[in-house]
């Protein structure tokens, strides 16, 4: 099921929010594919090998991201992974691809401290 693909944070969210409000929502997309960092060559030509790779490997979602509508996305090499604006259906749109294997919502983490404590540093 897609619907599984969704963070749970970000399924409670779509199902709980204002009815009719039209809002977007920063997500990050894993994807099924895990890529290996290459080795046994300089940094640059590994660079430009990973980058390949993952260009390779993100090619079909970025181009169902696109019929979506989506103009901006950024990519996340190690990971394997594309951070982009969507909005629910665009969500449950994209987490029917075969190729997305979980979607999370990007949100600020709320970090806080007992009275009197310091943040670490």
């Amino acid at each position: 099921m897609s619907r599984a693909k969704v963070d749970v944070a970000l399924q409670r969210e779509l199902t709980e929010g204002v009815p009719g409000a039209e809002r977007t929502y920063r997500v990050s997309l894993e994807l099924t594919e895990r890529i290996e960092v290459p080795t046994g060559m300089s940094r640059a030509d590994a660079t430009a090998e990973l980058e390949r790779r993952v260009e390779r490997s993100q090619r079909d979602v970025v181009e169902a991201l696109r019929r979506l509508g989506v103009d901006e996305l950024e990519r996340l090499m190690l990971s394997n992974s594309l951070v982009v604006e969507l909005d629910a259906r665009q969500i449950l749109e994209i987490a029917r691809h075969p190729d997305v294997a979980e979607i999370r919502w990007v949100r600020p983490a709320r970090v806080t401290t007992a009275p009197g404590e310091d943040l670490p540093r």
